[in-house]
Parts: structure tokens; sequence; C-alpha cells
């Protein structure tokens, strides 16, 4: 994710994790090539296993060694957010063939 400050637009990137390109060192050369000063890593993982605990840490924590000019945070996992929780309710009632909340 980088914000240019000059311009207050937002850029998105996508990255992969390991097995693919672009993976997350990729992705933060990226942005910084771009001109970002601050750097949001968000995991997309509904779960949160080995990856969004140990590994892409560690991940986030090489590419802020390899630019200790930028600003890189990892926000919380895509299924840690509220958001989600709601589309998760939302989608299950629609399933059900309603949009109420069930009272049983």
């Amino acid at each position: 994710h980088h914000r240019d400050l000059h311009s207050n637009h937002t850029l998105s990137l996508t990255t992969l994790f390991r097995s693919a390109e672009p993976d997350i060192h990729q992705g933060v050369d990226r942005c910084v090539e771009l001109g970002a000063d601050t750097i949001i890593a968000m995991p997309y993982f509904l779960a949160a296993g080995r990856h969004v605990a140990e590994d892409i840490p560690r991940e986030i924590e090489c590419a802020r060694a390899g630019n200790p000019q930028v600003d890189i945070e990892i926000s919380q996992y895509l299924g840690e957010s509220e958001a989600m929780a709601r589309l998760i309710v939302q989608c299950s009632r629609q399933a059900g063939g309603t949009d109420e909340p069930s009272t049983t």
C-alpha cells in the first residue's frame, strides 16, 4: 500500500507469499521505487495460521531491514476484520434465503 503525500493518492499492490510473483519483497521494492515512505501490509488470510503469525512478520522484518528509510507496518489480517465478520453473517443469511437476523 503506497500513499503519495504530495498528490494524496493511494496505490494498492497485491503480493503473493513465496510460491509466486510478485512476492512480498518485490512488492515492497516496487512501493519504494514509486516513492513510498509508508507501506502497510495487509495479510489476505481468513485465519491466523503460521503464515500470519510467523512467516509474514518475518518477511516484513527483512523488508524493514532492507529499507530503513521506509515505515513498513502490518495491519490486522483480513479474517480479523469486523467488516469480514459482518460479511460472513450477511452471506450466511442470504444463503438461508433471508437478510433478517434469525430469532432462534
